[in-house]
């Protein structure tokens, strides 16, 4: 019990060594402290230091792993640019996934279902992407299609939704969940995703962790619209959505965005593992105080060594250096065997000399010797009584 004790108390020390640091994130006019704020104060500042006006900027966030959500002007419809070609091509993806198309095999428009979804998504080719949503009929056929995966019923939508290429920040992050959750459908999505425009928009910046994401943007006269969405892969993957429109430093914004996102949920990542680490010391100590009660409630001396060295509780009855189980009656009688042994063979040893007629007190001694020194070693080391 001593040693089971001993345990737990050194796993409470290595858990209570742990520490988590709290990083700052890039923001335009300085770093971002994330300590001790919420999501939205982290936003609320990181736009302020663009100067981002009232919508101009719609966002949404979502860590896979702890289910935290957040979005910034979620339901505002804004101009989506390419980002449409997701849900487009997720379409496709689900009929390969059910048999009803081969990506590599069957075509249309003269193009490979494969082709089509590369140019779609890796070189953003428009015309690609027309044949895509072409094969699904029209191009309002195409936006019913996939309102559900926006998370939207085609026939109780907003009209603005049927108005032209618009989404919300809500509906496009509703998107990345069916994707990241359904990714033995739709990897192949994922897979090209990760391959566009790696340099660029998300990524411009953020190069420590794997992003599967597509950009959009569009030129309106003197107004671009500059928007991005994608899987973030930390340790705690997380989905981020980014529309921009008007806005002064778009790609700052977009680029930097991604990074001060993987530094709040790496952060708060940390955070998590850390009181998760003090709650299961915490529990240790408990533990341990418990086994400490237990173990003085049964006599057992804390500071006795061997039931703590050994970890095993000792039979009662039992002495240390004794064998469990073992009577001591035993034990003797094992001793005088062998002392009787000894003696046998040094009468034997003098019987030799004797008859040898060379008779001789110094072999005789060293011969004694010998055996002296054998039975000292065998009670010091070898014997159940010895160390």
């Amino acid at each position: 019990m001593m040693k089971k004790c001993a345990g737990i108390i050194s796993c409470l020390c290595l858990l209570l060594c742990f520490a988590a640091a709290a990083p700052a994130a890039f923001a335009e006019d300085g770093e971002i402290d994330l300590a001790d704020k919420s999501w939205d104060a982290v936003i609320e500042e990181f736009l302020a230091g663009y100067n981002v006006q009232e919508g101009q900027v719609t966002i949404g966030y979502y860590n896979t792993v702890t289910g935290e959500e957040h979005y910034y002007d979620p339901d505002r419809y804004m101009v989506t640019g390419s980002m449409y070609k997701v849900p487009l091509t997720m379409v496709f993806a689900e009929k390969a996934a059910a048999g009803e198309i081969d990506l590599e095999k069957d075509t249309t428009g003269g193009y490979r279902y494969s082709e089509l979804l590369r140019g779609a998504i890796v070189d953003s080719n428009n015309d690609y992407a027309g044949t895509l949503w072409s094969a699904l009929g029209s191009y309002h056929e195409y936006r019913r299609v996939i309102a559900p995966y926006m998370g939207e019923d085609p026939d109780n939508v907003d009209a603005k939704y049927y108005e032209n290429n618009f989404f919300t920040a809500r509906q496009m992050l509703c998107c990345l969940k069916k994707l990241y959750e359904g990714s033995d459908v739709y990897q192949p999505v994922i897979d090209l995703m990760k391959e566009a425009e790696q340099d660029e928009y998300f990524c411009r910046h953020e190069d420590r962790y794997e992003v599967a994401h597509k950009y959009g943007y569009l030129v309106d006269g003197y107004i671009l619209h500059l928007n991005d969405c994608g899987i973030i892969y930390t340790d705690d993957p997380y989905l981020l959505v980014c529309f921009t429109t008007g806005v002064e430093k778009p790609y700052g914004v977009v680029s930097n965005l991604c990074t001060l996102m993987s530094d709040y949920t790496q952060f708060h990542r940390e955070e998590r593992v850390q009181a998760e680490a003090e709650a299961e010391a915490e529990r240790l100590r408990q533990e341990a105080e418990r086994l400490r009660q237990e173990a003085e409630a049964a006599g057992v001396d804390p500071e006795a060594g061997t039931a703590a060295v050994t970890g095993t509780e000792m039979p009662a009855g039992t002495e240390p250096g004794r064998e469990a189980g073992e009577p001591e009656e035993h034990q003797g009688r094992r001793a005088a065997v062998i002392l009787i042994l000894f003696a046998l063979c040094a009468g034997l040893t003098v019987f030799a000399e004797v008859r040898s007629g060379s008779f001789d007190w110094k072999r005789l001694l060293l011969a004694v010797g010998c055996i002296l020194a054998g039975l000292c070693f065998w009670l010091l080391f070898l014997s159940p009584a010895g160390g």
